[in-house]
């Protein structure tokens, strides 16, 4: 009786284990794929297409969606990290907002917001555009009619795993990693155990 008791549990463990990283998985793969859909889809528009993230959402969602044409100047936008008092979050959220309206979505590749896979959550998204790690609100990465691409870096995570996808500015290849991480802690420090893996991670990679 006891060995059929632990034949039960190793199995659920397993188990476990393999779908949280088939979700993971997916997830990467959708990424993979909006990214090459932004690449043809920039090239046939001549314009810049971009893959629009929206963090604070739950689900998290992203969305393929083109701008204006390729001789339209992306604005900067101010660091989030140097923004301090209410008055420059009111004008940073304003540039946002009026940046988004130039934007619509392709609906070739989605009519609706894609939502991320259940089980799954984008810690943050970085590119070397801006040297910034987008944890929380509005997040882009960019792709050029001349078939470039911001590089960037989209870090997910599941209660057991950080997993990151690299894109190369100049060519179709990704990269991507996993890391284990310590799920045997309560919600609050596991959150704080993914934003310092994530912000880690982004650090390396920019060097």
């Amino acid at each position: 009786m006891a060995l059929f008791l632990i034949v039960i549990i190793l199995t659920t463990v397993t188990n476990f284990t393999h779908s949280s990283r088939l979700d993971l998985d997916k997830a990467l793969d959708n990424l993979e794929r909006a990214v090459r859909f932004s690449g043809d889809e920039a090239t046939l528009r001549n314009a810049i297409v971009r893959i629009h993230f929206i963090l604070d959402e739950a689900p998290q969602e992203y969305a393929v969606e083109y701008g204006p044409n390729d001789s339209f100047v992306l604005p900067k936008v101010q660091q989030k990290e140097i923004v301090e008092s209410l008055e420059d979050r009111k004008l940073l959220n304003k540039k946002i907002e009026k940046l988004n309206q130039k934007f619509n979505k392709v609906a070739e590749f989605k009519s609706e917001n894609h939502k991320v896979e259940e089980g799954v959550k984008i810690i943050g998204v970085g590119s070397s555009l801006d040297r910034q790690l987008n944890l929380d609100g509005d997040a882009a990465l960019y792709v050029y009619p001349t078939g470039e691409k911001d590089a960037g870096i989209i870090i997910l995570a599941s209660d057991e795993e950080l997993a990151y996808l690299a894109l190369d500015p100049f060519t179709s290849q990704f990269k991507r990693e996993y890391y284990k991480i310590d799920s045997e802690v309560d919600e609050e420090d596991l959150i704080d155990l993914q934003n310092d893996k994530a912000k880690e991670i982004f650090t390396e990679w920019l060097k």
